[in-house]
């Protein structure tokens, strides 16, 4: 599956399309989407410029826009 990672703040194109290994059946209680197109919420738009923080590593967060 693709992906889109940001590889850190500083603008758009730090944004980079990513394969991904696809995530497997759902455990009880949830379901896989299928998704044609996507894009990216004002939030995300600025993370990526780097005007909201991420949480840093060990946040438990990979920037990685699925």
């Amino acid at each position: 599956m693709k992906a889109i990672r940001l590889k850190g703040s500083g603008g758009l194109d730090r944004l980079t399309v990513v394969e991904m290994n696809e995530p497997g059946a759902p455990w009880e209680g949830e379901i896989l989407v299928r998704l044609h197109a996507s894009s990216l919420n004002y939030h995300d738009y600025l993370v990526a410029l780097g005007t909201i923080p991420t949480g840093g590593s060990g946040s438990g967060h990979d920037n990685t826009l699925t």
